[in-house]
Formats: C-alpha cells, structure tokens, sequence
C-alpha cells in the first residue's frame, strides 16, 4: 500500500475545510444577518455538520469570508483611503497645545 492510499484510507483530506466550504454561503448568510460566529459554530458542530473545534472554525471564518470581503467594505465610487497622507488633527485641544509657546520659569 502506497502513502496516497493509506492517507485515503485515514481521510486526511482537509475534512473540516470541505465541511466549512459546503455550509461557506449559509455562514455567511448568518453574518451579514447579525449572529456570531461561535453561535454560528455551534448550531453546526451540534448538528455534526463542523466536526473542528472552534479557533479552526473562526480560522475559516476570517481567512476564507472576512478576508475576501475586506475591500468591499467602502460605499462605490469612493477612492480607498491614502495612507499616506498626512491627516489633520481633529482636536482643538492638540492645536491650542501647537500654539502655545512654552517656556521655563527662571529659577533663582
């Protein structure tokens, strides 16, 4: 017996990947509606439809859901954002504190 078929024959397959992947479109449907991702977990894992513990679960979450969404969180039309640029500051406490000169009480 050769390596590929006692792989096949101990399903190290990606089993938990390919049972993420089939429920992939309903988690998401979850998602956008508001619950969270270990309720999501374990409605699945009680139904023995997500055999994984749940950090692999949250793994799938972000790596193959969050992540692909993660450019479409800005509205259309709007340009990304430069991070580059320099940004002003939004309090007026930091502008006093620039405008303020400071300087040392003479000490005798």
């Amino acid at each position: 017996m050769n390596l590929i078929e006692e792989l096949r024959k101990k399903k190290f397959l990606g089993k938990s990947k390919t049972q993420f992947l089939a429920h992939k479109n309903n988690i998401n449907l979850a998602l956008e509606q508001g619950y969270s991702v270990f309720a999501i977990w374990k409605t699945l894992h009680e139904k023995k439809a997500f055999d994984a513990k749940y950090d692999q679960f949250l793994n799938y979450v972000n790596s193959l859901i969050r992540l692909k969404k993660k450019g479409s969180l800005r509205p259309k039309g709007e340009p990304p954002l430069d991070l580059n640029s320099p940004t002003k500051p939004t309090s007026t406490r930091i502008q006093k504190d620039q405008n303020r000169t400071h300087t040392r009480p003479e000490i005798r």
